[in-house]
């Protein structure tokens, strides 16, 4: 069961990373958007932690529908890819 926390964590972690980059962010904006701590935040874009459910769920609301369904998807396509031994 550990295998698959390593893997929401290291794919939410690079996701809130590209994220953030891509909408030209500091990690103090994304720690105030999703009402979390600058540390916890860093703690989270570096892999550290686990997304709590707020911190997920305020996440995921910064998405528009396309990028949130596209999320979904790569998620799936990674879960499947290490089912498979692919990963």
């Amino acid at each position: 069961m550990e295998e698959y926390k390593d893997l929401v964590r290291g794919f939410l972690s690079e996701r809130a990373y590209a994220f953030r980059i891509r909408s030209g962010l500091t990690q103090e904006v994304m720690a105030e958007r999703m009402r979390i701590s600058c540390r916890a935040y860093s703690d989270l874009e570096r892999g550290n932690h686990c997304f709590s459910a707020l911190a997920l769920l305020t996440f995921l609301a910064m998405f528009g529908p396309e990028e949130l369904s596209a999320l979904v998807l790569d998620f799936r396509d990674r879960l499947d890819k290490f089912e498979t031994g692919e990963l």
